[in-house]
């Protein structure tokens, strides 16, 4: 393994920055573990629940496994050098497919649970949701009086 000196140092700019997109995408799999919703569809509601709009939960969806594939294709080549970088582009290059695939068949269950929702007696609790630009979600409660009061 060549250490890093005054010749070579495209190849210490990109160890650097491959740790650093490395780091990042491990973060964005942290992040994406807490949403359980991908379950909802075939568990029962609890008494309160957030339920992620359709972008939002489209994003979370594709882009949990755009994040795993750049983990691993960074991995991949950080350990086996040159030998793996065909590889490893072919892996991201799949995996960014396989996202956008699974990002557009993510609105199935989403549109499943909707519907589940909808014919259901549970209340929107106006207050307690969010319609920003970044994450937008609506709140639901089986009565009125779980919600937040006015």
């Amino acid at each position: 393994m060549k250490k890093c000196n005054s010749t070579n140092i495209p190849l210490c700019h990109n160890k650097v920055i491959m740790g650093i997109l490395g780091l990042l995408s491990g973060f964005l799999i942290i992040f994406f573990i807490p949403f359980a919703e991908l379950a909802l569809p075939i568990t029962e509601f609890p008494q309160k629940f957030k339920l992620l709009s359709y972008r939002t939960y489209m994003l979370c969806s594709g882009g949990s496994i755009m994040a795993l594939g750049l983990t691993s294709a960074i991995i991949l080549s950080l350990l086996f050098k040159e030998k793996a970088r065909m590889v490893s582009n072919k892996i991201f290059s799949r995996t960014f497919v396989l996202g956008i695939i699974f990002l557009f068949l993510s609105v199935i269950p989403r549109y499943y649970l909707a519907v589940k929702v909808e014919k259901s007696n549970y209340v929107l609790c106006p207050n307690e949701s969010s319609t920003s630009a970044k994450v937008s979600w609506d709140v639901y409660a089986e009565s009125e009086d779980l919600c937040k009061s006015k």
